[in-house]
């Protein structure tokens, strides 16, 4: 079973940046776009977490292209996928996706 402090070293060691339970990723962490990506593959690979749909429940922390974020999140209604209302997450909620094995949802406000 993963805790807290195992899944904050891989952060530690893999993003450089030591996060708490209050830090939402990717918003509050300097770390964005391909790093975020990469970094959720690696996690879900090490924790053997299935995806699901997290590369569509979660914001990259890539709002710095404000334009591509606007058209990603039209293409999704056009497409008729859900847009994510919290595109972050704590660490608490990476430590129970890796107990579940399977990504889910933040829940607005929970997460």
């Amino acid at each position: 079973m993963a805790d807290r402090e195992e899944i904050i070293q891989l952060v530690k060691d893999r993003l450089g940046f030591t996060p708490t339970t209050t830090t939402s990723f990717w918003w509050e962490t300097g770390t964005a776009g391909l790093d975020a990506w990469a970094f959720m593959q690696e996690f879900a690979e090490r924790y053997g977490a299935e995806p699901g749909d997290m590369d569509d429940d979660i914001d990259y922390g890539d709002g710095e292209f404000g334009l591509g974020d606007t058209l990603s999140r039209l293409w999704k209604k056009l497409t008729f996928r859900p847009v994510p209302k919290t595109g972050h997450f704590t660490i608490d909620h990476l430590v129970e996706v890796a107990n579940r094995k399977k990504w889910f949802a933040p829940a607005h406000g929970r997460s």
